[in-house]
């Protein structure tokens, strides 16, 4: 959603799937008037970009900036692990598809880079060096959960206040040291 020329997430369209997950783990969710409670005293939302919500903005916990990509050959796996058929990736859609989410494919059917096999080569390869570079040790997830085990922290309840401590306490902190 754009917000006065900023894009901002809108959590309203994944509430629902996040509830309907949520209430066979516990039930008391649903009933509606509980629904409003957990998510202001349980519920937090953690992203690399402040404020980018417009709903529950107390809510959010400020995480660093994640550059790491997994490297996956999507269309390799699709055919080797899922069993998928090689000839559906000549459909013209799919291999635009593929191409515009930036998925290197070889094919004698796609475009003009598609049809390249060293361009996609080089591309795999690019793509390969990027993940193995842009790997980092994640200690803030593990600096988080201490926080969360803290003794300020309820069990019960995950105040605004502690989310802003939480926030404060981090903001500074430098994460990204490489293996």
């Amino acid at each position: 959603m754009n917000i006065n020329g900023v894009t901002k997430k809108s959590l309203v369209n994944i509430f629902p799937f996040i509830i309907k997950s949520l209430v066979k783990k516990y039930p008391i969710m649903k009933n509606e008037k509980n629904i409003d409670y957990i998510i202001n005293t349980r519920f937090v939302f953690i992203d690399d970009i402040k404020e980018n919500t417009f709903e529950y903005v107390n809510r959010q916990i400020i995480c660093p900036k994640y550059e790491y990509r997994y490297y996956n050959d999507i269309p390799e796996k699709l055919i080797s692990k899922y069993k998928m058929k090689p000839e559906i990736f000549n459909n013209k859609q799919i291999l635009d598809y593929l191409h515009n989410m930036n998925i290197p494919i070889y094919n004698k059917h796609g475009n003009i880079h598609q049809q390249n096999k060293d361009f996609i080569e080089l591309w795999k390869k690019q793509q390969r060096k990027y993940s193995e570079v842009s790997k980092v040790k994640d200690e803030y997830f593990k600096d988080l959960i201490k926080e969360f085990s803290k003794k300020s922290v309820s069990n019960y309840s995950l105040s605004n206040e502690n989310i802003i401590k939480i926030n404060k306490k981090y903001k500074n902190i430098k994460y990204h040291s490489h293996f």
